[in-house]
C-alpha cells in the first residue's frame, strides 16, 4: 500500500522504503544486543569460576574521606589545655595538649614513699648485720630529709634499732649468767670428781693389801669382798660426775653457737671459756 501524497507537504519528496531493508536494520540490532548478552553472561561465568591466582594484579592506594585524624593519649587522663585549633595547622614538636597530671603526680608521691620507705628498712637492717649503734642512711634518704614524712619513717628505724639492741643485750645478759651458773656446777663436780678418785685411789690400796693378807690367811674374805663393793660405788659415782658434768659443758657450746646470737665477740668468748 503507497502512502497517500495529499498528507505529505508539497515541498517535500516522497521516498520509497523497501521491506528488505527494514528487515535488515532490526536483523542487525538484534544481533549487536544478542552479542552484548554473550558477553555480559560470560564476564559472569568467568568471575564465579575463574581460580583467584589467576586474577591480573595491579596497583592501588587507599585513603582517608577526610583529613582529620583521632589523636588519644597512651593511658587516658583529663585535658588541662589545648593549644591548637580545629582549622589550624602544626608542624612537629608543636605542643599540643597538656594533660592533667593529679593523678600522675599522686601515683608517683605513692611510689616514692614506699620506695624510701624500703630504703629506711634497709639502713636499720644493715646497722643490725654490722651491730652498729647508728644508721647509715642512703643519700636519696639524705635528699628526702626535709620531708616530715621521710624524717618520720628514719626516726621510727632508729627507734626500733634502739629498741632490737637493748633487747638483745638483754637476752645476751641472761645467757651470760646462764653460762656462768653452769660453769660453777662444772667446777663443782670437777671437785667432786677429784675427792672420788683420791677416795678411790685409797680404796684401792687398801684392797690390793687386804687381798694379799687373805690370799695367805691373815684376813677374813668378807672384808676383801666389802673393798670391792666400794670400788665398784666409787667408780659407778665418778661415772655419774662426768656425766652431769658434760650437759652444762655441751649447752654452753650450743648457746654459743646459736643463730639468735647476733654478738658475736660474746659468742667467741663463751666457745673458749666454756670446759671441755
Amino acid at each position: 500500500m503507497k502512502p497517500s501524497l495529499h498528507a505529505l507537504p508539497t515541498d517535500v519528496q516522497p521516498i520509497e522504503v523497501s521491506p528488505a531493508r527494514v528487515r535488515q536494520k532490526n536483523s542487525a540490532w538484534f544481533y549487536r544486543v544478542l552479542g552484548l548478552g554473550h558477553r555480559f553472561w560470560a564476564i559472569l561465568l568467568w568471575a564465579a569460576f575463574a581460580p583467584l591466582d589467576e586474577g591480573v594484579p595491579s596497583a592501588g592506594y587507599v585513603s582517608l574521606d577526610t583529613k582529620r585524624k583521632s589523636v588519644q593519649h597512651l593511658s587516658g587522663g583529663i585535658i588541662k589545655r589545648k593549644f591548637w585549633s580545629s582549622e589550624g595547622q602544626v608542624k612537629v614538636g608543636d605542643l599540643l595538649l597538656r594533660m592533667d597530671d593529679a593523678g600522675a603526680r599522686a601515683n608517683l608521691e605513692a611510689i616514692r614513699q614506699r620506695y624510701l620507705g624500703l630504703r629506711t628498712m634497709q639502713g636499720r637492717l644493715l646497722a643490725e648485720q654490722a651491730n652498729a649503734s647508728t644508721i647509715q642512711w642512703h643519700p636519696d634518704l639524705k635528699e628526702a630529709a626535709s620531708d616530715p614524712l621521710i624524717r618520720q619513717q628514719m626516726t621510727t628505724q632508729q627507734q626500733l634499732l634502739n629498741a632490737r639492741r637493748a633487747a638483745l643485750a638483754a637476752d645476751l645478759q641472761a645467757l651470760e649468767e646462764a653460762r656462768q651458773g653452769q660453769n660453777e656446777m662444772i667446777r663443782s663436780y670437777g671437785n667432786v670428781l677429784k675427792s672420788r678418785q683420791s677416795q678411790q685411789a685409797l680404796i684401792r690400796e687398801e684392797y690390793d693389801n687386804t687381798k694379799g693378807l687373805v690370799a695367805q690367811g691373815y684376813a677374813p674374805r668378807n672384808r676383801q669382798l666389802e673393798l670391792e663393793r666400794s670400788l665398784a660405788d666409787i667408780s659407778a659415782s665418778m661415772a655419774d660426775c662426768k656425766a652431769i658434768s658434760s650437759v652444762p659443758s655441751a649447752a654452753c657450746l650450743k648457746w654459743a653457737n646459736a643463730p639468735s646470737c647476733a654478738n658475736r665477740n660474746t659468742a667467741r668468748k663463751w666457745r673458749h671459756s666454756c670446759p671441755m
